[in-house]
């Protein structure tokens, strides 16, 4: 028995399309992604010559199989939950840096950097945001265990970034432990028993 193809799917604008929505999912997939990082990979590392695209693209599945065979469960439906409260921008940022143009620390550093806002222990939470045009009042609380200074992009300057250790009752302790947020992302917690 076979199945009849549509007509147009044969034709060089059907051909064209089908490219441009095999393209569009491998870039939604963030394949697209990962194939220019597997290409990145320096010969050198394993022998003299270049890796081809065939090469790659075996990668590619290969490292897409071990992760559908070791995905955590819990992380996963932790996820879940994020994005039917309509957290989808809620996971958890691995502690990095972002460089600007110029990778160069600013003129006199240290003594030019402002002291930081924040020291070890101190309790603090982040910021409200708002989400679909409503402020979320539930944020994530917890106690500063680090911090460095780094290149903030969304400021085009360098600041203190804090590595803050979520308490157990945050809002994204169930997926995250510890997170890491920029000075101007936090707010101090003001201990109850020091009001009175």
């Amino acid at each position: 028995m076979s199945i009849a193809r549509p007509a147009h799917a044969s034709t060089p604008s059907g051909i064209t399309e089908r490219k441009a929505i095999y393209q569009q999912a491998l870039d939604d997939f963030a394949m697209t992604d990962l194939l220019a990082q597997l290409q990145k990979i320096s010969s050198a590392d394993f022998d003299s010559q270049p890796i081809t695209q065939p090469e790659s693209e075996l990668i590619a599945a290969l490292l897409v199989q071990q992760l559908a065979k070791n995905l955590d469960s819990q992380l996963v439906t932790a996820y879940f939950k994020a994005i039917r409260r309509g957290n989808q921008e809620v996971v958890p940022e691995p502690i990095g840096l972002e460089y600007p143009k110029s990778t160069g620390l600013p003129a006199d550093f240290p003594t030019s950097a402002p002291a930081p806002r924040f020291t070890y222990g101190d309790r603090q939470r982040l910021c409200p945001i708002s989400v679909n045009g409503e402020t979320e009042t539930e944020t994530d609380t917890g106690r500063c265990i680090g911090s460095y200074y780094a290149y903030a992009p969304h400021h085009c300057e360098w600041m203190w970034k804090y590595v803050i250790w979520l308490d157990k009752e945050s809002v994204s302790a169930s997926w995250c432990i510890a997170t890491t947020a920029w000075e101007d992302e936090l707010e101090p917690v003001i201990q109850e028993d020091s009001l009175s």
